[in-house]
């Protein structure tokens, strides 16, 4: 009897560039070229990773002009958009560290070049009377605008982005408005090797622009891979996602891997008073192939009640509270114990007119619990398939002859078109 012990994996940390031994250091920029995003900051674990984290764009305009001033962080040399581009509205004079600098333009956004560090831009508009609207780049939310000397404390912007003008001076409707933030948080749990999570969290804002460090993104043993946000967002070395808000409706994708096995979902544990939305729904997407496991421990919901992207729907929802665990009871692991396939085929045959083959419409419907590949059997032609109406490429394994199609375990539907050039003699034993 043979017996094996396995470690725990250990995350790889990066090899700081003084860590180097001297007689790699002249290599490193080489092995690096293509690659300079490496040395930005983590956004968490081994996920995405932030080069610029714009500050607050102080906008100070009037009539025949303005200036704006922004303090940027920049992890590595840099492409950084500015403030205005498009027509007469372009920033003039623009300084970094006091230093005029160059304005070149990309992607219709006037940008400069920053290497790394913090640095604090500073620029000029010109223009004969102020401009209905001013265009802010995406990645820029914390705005303080000043209009003939009189601040806005809510600018005005649209869905894209831009920053509105003439209007933003306009005594409001109401009163003022409280700054408030609503989180709704969903995830999509994906069975694999290994398992991985989707994360949307969707913010409802109002009040001013401002920055906010909202609860922990993701449970225990999960680490981030990707981050996708309208708004400025990070993950922080404690987890927690930190945003620059706006007002508006919002959603945050957080997309991560499971880094330790583990048979339960729950909730991550949220320090006091962190905002984050207290009742989760999770979508579970199975993997049948893998192993067979049966959900408890949380409560059922119906995913269409749920406010889940309709590509969820289809999938078992659950809603889990804090101190609510989501258990995976694994019942068997790969095919062993499986029932196997459960086919039917219904078979129709069409003789030549002269009887020296035949012609074969096959319909294959069932559950596909062990294989993934559908063979036509020798002796016959396929020319045609189809699952589920849509058209298959025919393909053949490189160890055989017989020709089929690539499936998935599940549900089956499958039409199949194939000629059998045999006597009438041995169609019965075809």
């Amino acid at each position: 009897m043979m017996g094996m012990f396995t470690a725990p994996a250990l995350p790889a940390e990066p090899l700081a560039r003084e860590d180097v031994p001297e007689p790699l250091r002249p290599w490193v920029d080489w092995v690096l070229a293509g690659h300079e995003e490496e040395g930005c900051p983590l956004l968490a674990g081994d996920g995405s990773r932030a080069c610029v984290w714009p500050g607050r764009l102080v906008l100070a305009l009037a009539g025949e002009g303005g200036r704006f001033s922004q303090e940027v962080f920049v992890a590595r040399a840099s492409d950084v958009a500015l403030p205005g581009g498009g027509g007469p509205v372009w920033p003039e004079q623009v300084r970094v560290g006091g230093k005029l600098v160059p304005v070149i333009e990309l992607e219709g956004m006037p940008r400069v070049r920053l290497e790394a560090g913090i640095h604090l831009v500073e620029g000029r508009f010109v223009w004969s009377q102020i401009p209905p609207g001013l265009r802010v780049p995406n990645e820029i939310a914390l705005v303080d605008l000043s209009l003939a000397g009189k601040r806005i404390a809510r600018p005005r912007r649209d869905a894209d982005g831009a920053l509105w003008l003439r209007e933003a001076s306009a005594p409001a409707a109401t009163g003022p408005v409280e700054n408030r933030v609503d989180v709704e948080v969903a995830r999509r749990f994906e069975d694999g090797v290994p398992p991985r999570l989707a994360t949307l969290v969707t913010l409802r804002v109002s009040g001013a622009a401002r920055e906010e460090l909202l609860g922990v993104a993701l449970p225990e043993n999960w680490q981030a891979t990707a981050i996708s946000s309208p708004l400025p967002a990070r993950l922080d070395p404690d987890g927690r996602l930190r945003v620059q808000l706006r007002p508006g409706d919002w959603t945050i994708r957080v997309d991560a891997r499971l880094a330790k096995p583990s048979l339960r979902l729950l909730q991550p544990k949220q320090p006091a008073g962190a905002r984050w939305d207290e009742s989760e729904v999770w979508s579970i997407a199975l993997a049948p192939e893998l192993r067979l496991v049966e959900l408890t421990g949380a409560p059922a919901i119906d995913p269409t009640q749920a406010e889940i992207p309709p590509d969820w729907h289809a999938l078992p929802s659950y809603r889990l509270d804090a101190g609510t665990a989501l258990e995976l009871v694994e019942k068997r692991r790969g095919n062993e114990g499986s029932p196997g396939d459960q086919l039917t085929l219904q078979r129709t045959w069409y003789l030549d007119f002269d009887g020296a083959g035949a012609t074969v419409l096959d319909r294959l419907e069932g559950t596909l619990r062990r294989s993934l590949r559908v063979e036509m059997g020798a002796g016959s032609e396929l020319g045609r398939v189809a699952i589920g109406g849509v058209d298959q490429p025919i393909t053949r394994r490189a160890e055989g002859e017989k020709l089929g199609v690539e499936t998935t375990l599940g549900g089956l539907s499958l039409d199949a078109d194939s000629r059998i050039p045999t006597s009438p003699r041995r169609l019965a034993a075809v």
